[in-house]
């Protein structure tokens, strides 16, 4: 039997879903592989056992651009991570030295059992179930079974979803935007399998374009991802990236308002755990929800267990679980975290900001300087890195360093309050105070928490307050970091300090 590599094969224990961008092992649990790594697995799996030399392997996946061999040998590391693969005692990929790479296993169809004495396989078939809802139904005896198996199975999603929500709507407001119709959801725990291949391919376009995190490359994964529920309305892992794109552009761009982007993201994502109760990302972006716009820290923790329990090293799960340990002051525990997504994702921009930012609440300026400028060398336009480096310049006392750090950050609200802070480092109160009545004539451009960071460095507790609380009101998502956030520490001996803490409910009153 053929193979179609770019639609999915097995090799040895592992079954690669090209589309999904996933590779499956016996365990089950997909690992995400980035679109070049995945290239150079289809390339190798393609000639296998036959070896591939790096130069003919650079050529089939990176093409006429000129890229270095750090690049292939990258590729190739992610790959043996994925596998659980060593390179001094090779299972799956062998190094040839001096020349290149092969794939000790042979490909074989999704499906197909191993047969005595073919290839190199060193394990057993994995079959994966796939749900296709009503479709796919054969027309047999059983088939009146098998629907009313499926409505029972939709019936206790739908339970299961609605006892985690808390019984929260399920169903999109006419608000949102979102025009998908409803289809019977696959039943809980059951990873669905889109039937069409358009909808996968959009999807991983998307999935490049959202890690990009660029305010263009998000607004372009957004139509793709919409484009790919309206082709396929149960995609769940469409619906959850979908939702995730619309709070992005929300928390980080500010493109979206916050309380529309927010109900956008949340009726998205509730769609995905419809369809698939115990998909763990989606579970992490509602607790994100839940803990940075509704300030519902009991509820984002129900959510954040489950997605451990179900993904416990996905990226999204250690991000918004390095978020919740900072809101109980345990910054450490949130290193630890996002130490892991960086070792996932290295070349992630948003990993090395975050455990940047990370960094500087727990006071360690050479870190938290380093990891900031490893995520503008991957997206020298990334929102709040440049801020987040001229704050740590500004606790090392490279104070003109600082200012030219923050008047190159792309967010006009965070540069302007950047400003106003380091002019006052450098005692130009005036230059300071022209900043902050910019600031307070730009309503909509407004970083109500960055804003009142500037006041308490100032020394105007109560200015710093009062932005607090209009930072709570606009629903501004770094309220999370007040407990561990430098530069708000005057504040914390102060009343009004406790009566916010008490009001926005954080688990570990100071």
């Amino acid at each position: 039997m053929s193979i179609d590599f770019t639609r999915g094969f097995q090799f040895g224990k592992f079954i690669v879903e090209p589309l999904k961008g996933c590779v499956v092992g016996d365990d089950q649990q997909p690992r995400h592989l980035p679109p070049k790594a995945m290239a150079v697995l289809i390339s190798l799996a393609e000639v296998a056992p036959e070896p591939l030399t790096r130069e003919s392997l650079i050529d089939r996946v990176w093409g006429e651009r000129c890229v270095s061999d750090e690049v292939l040998t990258h590729a190739i590391t992610e790959l043996r991570h994925a596998l659980d693969d060593s390179p001094s005692n090779p299972e799956y990929i062998q190094t040839i030295p001096k020349r290149g790479y092969c794939l000790l296993a042979n490909a074989r169809p999704i499906g197909e059992s191993v047969r005595p004495g073919v290839g190199n396989d060193r394990g057993p078939a994995v079959q994966r179930p796939v749900s296709r809802g009503f479709v796919s139904i054969q027309r047999n005896p059983v088939s009146s079974v098998l629907v009313v198996g499926g409505f029972v199975s939709v019936l206790a999603a739908l339970y299961y979803i609605h006892d985690e929500l808390d019984g929260e709507s399920l169903v999109p407001s006419r608000e949102t935007g979102i025009r998908v119709p409803v289809q019977v959801p696959s039943p809980p725990g059951e990873q669905h399998a889109p039937e069409h291949s358009e909808a996968s391919e959009l999807l991983l376009r998307a999935e490049f374009l959202e890690r990009q995190a660029t305010p263009e490359n998000t607004r372009l994964a957004e139509t793709l991802l919409e484009e790919a529920v309206s082709i396929d309305s149960t995609y769940a892992r469409a619906w959850a990236l979908l939702g995730r794109v619309y709070y992005r552009q929300t928390g980080l761009f500010r493109s979206r308002p916050v309380r529309e982007g927010s109900e956008l993201a949340r009726q998205a994502i509730w769609r995905a755990l419809i369809i698939n109760p115990k998909y763990g990302p989606a579970h992490a972006d509602l607790a994100l929800i839940n803990m940075t716009s509704d300030f519902d820290f009991d509820k984002a923790q129900r959510h954040l267990r489950q997605a451990q329990d179900l993904s416990p090293t996905d990226p999204q799960v250690l991000r918004v679980a390095a978020k919740m340990e900072m809101t109980h002051d345990h910054v450490d525990h949130a290193i630890d975290l996002l130490e892991r997504w960086v070792r996932l994702e290295p070349h992630s921009c948003m990993a090395h900001m975050e455990l940047g930012q990370a960094y500087y609440f727990a006071r360690r300026p050479d870190d938290a300087e380093s990891e900031l400028e490893t995520s503008l060398t991957i997206n020298p336009d990334l929102v709040r890195s440049r801020y987040l480096l001229g704050l740590t310049r500004l606790v090392t006392h490279s104070e003109e360093l600082a200012l030219a750090t923050m008047a190159e950050e792309s967010d006009e609200g965070l540069r302007m309050a950047g400003l106003a802070l380091a002019r006052f480092a450098m005692d130009d109160r005036n230059s300071s105070n022209e900043a902050l009545d910019r600031i307070r004539h730009s309503e909509s451009k407004t970083r109500h928490y960055a804003v009142a960071v500037a006041y308490a460095f100032r020394g105007q507790h109560d200015d710093a307050i009062d932005w607090l609380e209009l930072a709570y009101e606009h629903r501004d998502g770094d309220l999370v970091f007040l407990v561990v956030d430098p530069l708000l520490e005057d504040l914390r001996s102060t009343a009004r300090w406790k009566q916010l803490i008490e009001k926005l409910g954080l688990p570990h009153p100071v």
